[in-house]
């Protein structure tokens, strides 16, 4: 069932059938046993439709995925039954909406219908700055105006003081400096009392983050430039991490400053990421591990809550790609996501498509997918190949058999896997305010599908 599951995808959904936790009988795996194992329907593999958070998200993932969309839910959850989400924008007071709009607040990514708010509450103080230096000029404008006594000349030049050391250097978050770290704890200890003093749905516990997940890029995306020098649209830094640049005095002073921070005002979470090269550990194997556990004991015995510590090794990394099988444990995590390295190999095979397409596709230019595959071929490394058929940009005869024809001449190849296009991707694009290269590309069918496979098995390829 598996190996089912791959090819499309989804090896099979319930589209009429609302999810809920009567809304289908058992689904056993050993019905003679009556052994139940974490089945969300009646069957394995079979997925179900949640659209009570709300109807836009089930009708695009069934799209995606070849199933027609059931006129009976549609009409329930577009007519007549109010979805969560549908709830949250009529319950917004006139406040939020243009807070939503300026995008200071959002929804939690992803559309799951927790009914979770995020709110970038530093972009705030970014703008109390611009507002605070106005006040300033303004204040300097009526001295300006005043007889030159004494007083007015010391309160010109202590105005004079003060826009300087708002636009000039300054003590920054993450060099375990006690008075700035103490002005990040007012602001966590400030804002919670605030939420505290309004009601909440159902009695539930006021609680707030310090663990943004990719909401610092949006928000990034959103600033203009601040008088600290960062410039429009770069990211903010991930969780309760210092803005990139500002922690001098090492990792160690860096994670002291995050560990004031107190958690009974931050429930949901304070989190901290670093990122370090074996090296910047120590000189030998053991040396590292003595200074990585006293930095992890020092911050848990300053309260820290929690810590992640990327080491990387270059050399680990490329000998990883080269030869996969000799890590079996070695986990590669991009963009939150955690794959086990591939064993074996994997190869993703553009064809011929050039930088043109790359770059419509939404990808950069890179070294082609034949020159790779030969060195590995040379290597003898076993490959799989995913041939990505996207509609309208790889599905043309002449360009699936020009990559069939090049894949063909590799012996390493064990398998070739026709991924079908989906469009899962595009919220991501349009949270980040980037125009989307295949907006409107529809997945293929299953005629186009059997198609390209064929190519493939012509030349005596195994394909998937």
């Amino acid at each position: 069932m598996f190996p089912r599951e791959r090819e499309p995808g989804v090896y099979d959904v319930d589209a009429a059938t609302p999810a809920s936790i009567t809304a289908h009988t058992p689904g056993y795996i050993d019905r003679p046993n009556k052994i139940i194992v974490g089945l969300q329907t009646d069957a394995p593999l079979k997925r179900a439709i949640m659209p009570f958070g709300g109807w836009r998200m089930v009708a695009t993932s069934l799209d995606t995925y070849g199933y027609p969309v059931s006129p009976a839910p549609k009409t329930i959850f577009t007519k007549y039954r109010k979805t969560h989400n549908d709830g949250v924008f009529d319950v917004y007071p006139p406040a939020v909406k243009p807070a939503r709009h300026s995008h200071l607040i959002t929804g939690l990514p992803g559309a799951s219908g927790r009914g979770r708010i995020i709110g970038d509450y530093r972009r705030v103080a970014l703008y109390g700055v611009t507002a605070l230096i106005a006040a300033k000029k303004l204040e300097r404008a009526a001295l300006d105006e005043q007889p030159s006594t004494e007083d007015v000349i010391r309160s010109r030049e202590e105005n004079a003081e003060q826009v300087r050391t708002i636009d000039g250097d300054y003590p920054a978050f993450g060099n375990d400096d006690d008075h700035v770290d103490a002005i990040a704890v007012t602001i966590v200890e400030t804002f919670m009392a605030m939420i505290r003093r309004h009601p909440t749905y159902r009695n539930a516990v006021h609680t707030q983050s310090v663990l943004t997940i990719t909401s610092n890029l949006v928000y990034g995306k959103k600033t203009g430039n601040i008088h600290d020098g960062r410039r429009a649209g770069a990211p903010f830094a991930p969780g309760a991490n210092p803005m990139n640049g500002r922690d001098t005095h090492g990792m160690l002073a860096s994670a002291l400053s995050v560990a004031k921070l107190p958690y009974s005002e931050a429930q949901d979470g304070i989190s901290l990421t670093n990122t370090v090269v074996s090296t910047g550990l120590g000189h030998t194997p053991a040396e590292r591990i003595t200074n990585l556990v006293g930095l992890i004991d020092a911050y848990t015995l300053a309260s820290g809550y929690h810590l992640n510590i990327n080491v990387l090794n270059r050399e680990t990394l490329e000998d990883a790609m080269a030869h996969p099988e000799n890590y079996p444990q070695l986990t590669i995590r991009l963009s939150a996501a955690p794959p086990v390295l591939p064993q074996p190999g994997f190869l993703e095979d553009e064809g011929r498509r050039g930088d043109a397409d790359r770059r419509r596709a939404g990808a950069h230019p890179s070294l082609p997918g034949y020159v790779r595959g030969d060195r590995l071929r040379e290597r003898g490394t076993n490959v799989w190949v995913r041939f990505v058929l996207v509609p309208g940009l790889t599905d043309a005869v002449d360009n699936v058999d020009a990559v069939a024809e090049i894949v063909a001449r590799w012996p390493n190849v064990s398998r070739v896997e026709v991924l079908p296009f989906h469009q899962m991707g595009e919220d991501k694009w349009n949270r980040l305010a980037i125009p989307y290269p295949l907006h409107g590309v529809h997945p293929p069918d299953a005629v186009l599908l059997e198609r390209v496979r064929d190519q493939f098995r012509a030349r005596g390829l195994t394909v998937f």
